[in-house]
């Protein structure tokens, strides 16, 4: 008997152990440099455009819905490590927020991916 609990106990106790472990892939330490967000971006194979302004606060329109830049909805944004929070301002003043994980973000290219594991790829205009 003290033998079947002492190997429960080392095997929780690995469980434990294993647990509390990140992959490789999921540091920490991942960040991005905000200067490669500031510009406008175009979401592949769609007509919808994203505008960072070095502000931290951009615009998005679909030229596909007949909105144009200019007309569009505006939103605020921070991106802390690999995290790019966007918080849109509808037309009734309400705020909806989103938060992203960037995959990767250079000059040309950023890949985002949201709470569902949908990943969105953009290019820079």
């Amino acid at each position: 008997m003290k033998k079947t609990i002492w190997s429960l106990m080392l095997g929780l106790a690995a469980v434990m152990v294993l647990a509390g472990c990140k992959p490789e892939n999921e540091s920490d330490d991942v960040s991005f440099d905000e200067a490669d967000l500031v510009g406008k971006w175009l979401l592949d194979d769609t007509r919808e455009y994203w505008r960072y302004d070095s502000g931290h606060y951009g615009e998005t329109w679909d030229e596909s819905e007949d909105v144009n830049e200019g007309e569009g909805t505006t939103f605020s944004w921070d991106l802390d490590g690999a995290t790019l929070t966007i918080l849109l301002t509808g037309e009734m003043g309400q705020v909806v927020p989103y938060d992203y994980t960037v995959q990767a973000l250079t000059a040309s290219a950023m890949s985002l991916k949201d709470d569902f594991d949908n990943t969105k790829t953009y290019h820079k205009i």
